[in-house]
């Protein structure tokens, strides 16, 4: 499963339209399928918000997403069903996204649309918890230039950069773990 922020002028459906793969004027066979006449073409999602019944329709949800050093983080959340036009197609793919739009309760204007491939059975907070924990992300690569070389590669190839950058990770997990299991261990020898 993924879940990923995409811009405001991300396009989808959200709701399955008609293809075709009848001929064209010339009468060749078409390999994509095409739109039927008269159904109409993605929405950008800034634009469902405001004119798609589904997510028009539907009221906002307030989420805590995290504790900070000034309180809660609040957001409002819709979400819905897309489908995500095909590269290789024209048409839409089969298979269908989770679309999380999120909306900061103490400024309306800042508004965040999430793209997820996850069932409908998980839940919207493990959504919305690695959605916004890019921070944690941003931080982990921050703590591997500075303690454990990252930054200090001088390779030439694209191949020994990413290995590099597998054993700076690895031996930043196994840090971490280790720095867990001893912070534990000296909170039970305290009490």
């Amino acid at each position: 499963m993924f879940i990923g922020e995409v811009p405001c002028s991300f396009r989808a459906w959200t709701k399955k339209p008609r293809t075709t793969l009848k001929p064209g004027k010339q009468g060749r066979k078409r390999i994509k399928p095409r739109l039927v006449k008269g159904e109409r073409g993605t929405i950008e999602v800034r634009n469902m918000l405001s004119y798609s019944p589904v997510l028009r329709d539907q009221p906002w949800t307030m989420y805590q997403i995290k504790e900070s050093d000034k309180g809660p983080v609040i957001w409002e959340i819709k979400e819905c069903t897309i489908l995500i036009r095909s590269e290789g197609r024209g048409g839409p793919m089969d298979k269908p996204f989770r679309l999380v739009v999120a909306r900061n309760v103490l400024d309306a204007e800042e508004i965040k649309y999430f793209v997820s491939n996850a069932p409908a059975a998980e839940p919207l907070d493990h959504l919305l918890l690695a959605g916004f924990s890019r921070w944690r992300v941003e931080r982990s690569f921050q703590d591997t230039k500075q303690k454990l070389g990252l930054g200090d590669y001088e390779g030439r190839c694209y191949t020994g950069l990413i290995r590099h950058l597998l054993l700076s990770s690895l031996s930043y997990y196994f840090l971490q773990r280790q720095w867990l299991t001893l912070s534990k261990k000296t909170k039970k020898t305290r009490n």
